[in-house]
């Protein structure tokens, strides 16, 4: 199921709030691990403070920079290129894929340092995005 987005003209590619039941992100979340294992409870928690958000191929979903990152990302539809500052200037070795299902940027968050990597859509794509607020 594809939600319909909300349009908002002064938002950036992939901002804004989409139109999605709670129970059809329940749904979709837990067919991956590890929100199957979540307490229905946990999972209902999370899932309400999801905003789902759309890329085009290219688009640049995270950047890397001097702040810690101020959203945690779970991939809904399609794949993320996760790309070390090595794979921009040559070694495409170090790219890192990410799909459905898969989250970024975690160990970031986790550690409370700012995001080193690129992340792009490499096909049209979506990601439920989590506040760093409500991550904690």
């Amino acid at each position: 199921m594809i939600p319909k987005q909300d349009q908002n003209p002064t938002a950036n590619k992939g901002e804004g709030v989409a139109t999605m039941s709670v129970a059809n992100i329940i749904k979709d979340l837990s067919r991956h691990t590890p929100y199957n294992r979540m307490d229905k409870d946990d999972l209902k928690r999370l899932a309400n403070h999801l905003r789902y958000s759309r890329y085009a191929p290219g688009d640049l979903v995270l950047v890397p920079g001097p702040e810690e990152p101020k959203e945690f990302f779970i991939i809904a539809e399609g794949c993320i290129l996760g790309e070390p500052e090595q794979a921009r200037v040559g070694d495409e070795s170090l790219r890192q894929e990410l799909c459905v299902g898969e989250c970024f940027p975690l160990a970031a968050l986790l550690t409370n340092r700012p995001v080193t990597s690129a992340f792009r859509a490499r096909e049209a794509t979506a990601c439920y995005r989590l506040e760093r607020a409500n991550f904690e």
